[in-house]
């Protein structure tokens, strides 16, 4: 999965949460702004972990070589 995305770990948790939560989401849709809470805050985790990763040279030659972060063909 690194090979089509750099953050395959992340987008499979959020998955998981998102699947676990389907039922409730659709009996109260209240839950739904604590869903879009915790997904952003693993896009942002995301984000700045790469930022750190950025100061090794390897993990930049791996980002020119993976160009999505989460979602294929989108992020």
């Amino acid at each position: 999965p690194y090979k089509y995305i750099r953050h395959p770990h992340y987008l499979s948790k959020l998955l998981i949460w998102w699947i676990t939560f389907l039922p409730a989401l659709m009996s109260n849709q209240v839950y739904i702004i604590g869903m879009l809470f915790w997904t952003c805050i693993y896009v942002l985790r995301a984000i700045t972990e790469e930022n750190h990763l950025k100061s090794d040279p390897e993990y930049v030659s791996y980002i020119s070589q993976v160009r999505y972060r989460l979602l294929p063909n989108i992020y």
